[in-house]
């Protein structure tokens, strides 16, 4: 039997890994919103590529263009299909949610966006990525194009606080929303004994890494390497060799790609902290997965991160290249295990309070009905 729910149009990438992925499983997969609407996914995904879109240190607007000819023609291919099917795609449809980032994401999102609006469907676009970096980078004359495109979605969501200050200098303020990530209501929190060496340190890598803050991480591993046990996943071929040439691969646990429920029921919850100190960041899901898993972080202030994480009651927070800070805060805890268990529990509790599923999405209610 048909539902006589509104359709919502899912439009972004559908295969794979990564934050926009993550949240469009959680919205349709795992949110109770579909008792008031019916889902529709449009799947942008592309063949993937072993090149690192890392704006920080490539600042590589179109880097999928140095993977070769005939990759470069296969992914064509498949956006030019997706755009020729988008539009008998949109008749089915009472409303489009659209997954938009930086860089040739925005640019991508923006053709459906005008796709969708000259069907006069009503568009809610949800932004992630390093947004403000591909914003300030761009010139004068482009940065006023973007700013025109943003005058087009009938609601844009942000994931913070952070980001809506940003975006309200950019696109109508009257349109923005504040839709934190989320994750599915967490099983109970793991047991850990409260040890004072040995413990566990996790780092998720993947082809971001120097984002995400690896080289201070390696700095302090050779001085830790007795009482803390690195742990890397998602580590790509590139880093195995620099790990390599350090002299390091003893001392750190190397992991290739982990899918993320692996991460969820075997790393997050054997290991006892989580290091994040990324140069850049929009809304890591990876923050919540581990809190929800009772890990403490030591992480840096980008991006939403000090919006949830509070210094000294949920981990600690050092600016992105203070090895001297991490290498601090890792002898902290592993020399106050009461402490870190004690921020652990902080961590899960707050995840149940404000950054599970159904308390966080509730919220799309409201957005897709005034839009509709």
């Amino acid at each position: 039997m048909e539902s006589n729910n509104p359709t919502v149009l899912v439009v972004g990438p559908g295969e794979g890994t990564g934050g926009v992925i993550t949240f469009q499983r959680n919205l349709i997969l795992h949110s109770t919103l579909d008792s008031n609407w019916s889902f529709r996914q449009y799947n942008l995904s592309r063949i993937p590529h072993t090149v690192s879109k890392s704006v920080i240190y490539e600042k590589q607007t179109f880097s999928f263009l140095r993977s070769g000819k005939r990759h470069f023609l296969k992914n064509a291919a498949i956006v030019a299909r997706n755009f020729s099917l988008f539009s008998v795609e949109l008749r089915r449809v009472d409303l489009v949610q659209l997954q938009s980032s930086d860089y040739f994401a925005f640019w991508e999102a923006a053709i459906y966006l005008l796709m969708a609006k000259a069907q006069n469907k009503p568009v809610s676009m949800r932004f992630g990525g390093t947004f403000n970096v591909f914003y300030n980078e761009t010139s004068p004359q482009t940065q006023a194009l973007i700013r025109y495109l943003l005058t087009l979605p009938d609601a844009i969501i942000v994931q913070s606080e952070m980001w809506k200050q940003f975006f309200s200098t950019i696109a109508p303020p009257e349109r923005l929303h504040i839709m934190p990530n989320a994750v599915p209501s967490p099983p109970p929190i793991p047991h850990r004994r409260p040890k004072t060496t040995g413990i566990k340190a996790l780092f998720i890598c993947t082809n971001e890494a120097k984002r995400k803050g690896v080289d201070t991480v390696l700095k302090v591993v050779p001085e830790l390497k007795n009482r803390v046990q690195f742990i890397f996943v998602a580590v790509p071929d590139s880093l195995r060799e620099e790990i390599s040439k350090l002299g390091l691969e003893s001392d750190i646990e190397m992991h290739g790609h982990i899918p993320r429920e692996q991460l969820k029921s075997e790393f997050y919850p054997s290991a006892d902290v989580l290091l994040l100190p990324s140069h850049y960041e929009g809304f890591p899901n990876s923050m919540l997965e581990a809190m929800a898993a009772g890990l403490p972080l030591i992480t840096s202030p980008a991006g939403a991160i000090p919006e949830v994480i509070t210094e000294g009651v949920h981990g600690f927070i050092n600016d992105a290249s203070d090895s001297n800070g991490l290498k601090r805060d890792l002898l902290t805890l592993c020399d106050q295990p009461h402490q870190r268990l004690e921020m652990g529990a902080a961590c899960y509790k707050l995840i149940q309070e404000k950054y599970v599923i159904d308390t966080a999405f509730a919220r799309f209610n409201a957005i897709w009905k005034s839009i509709l």
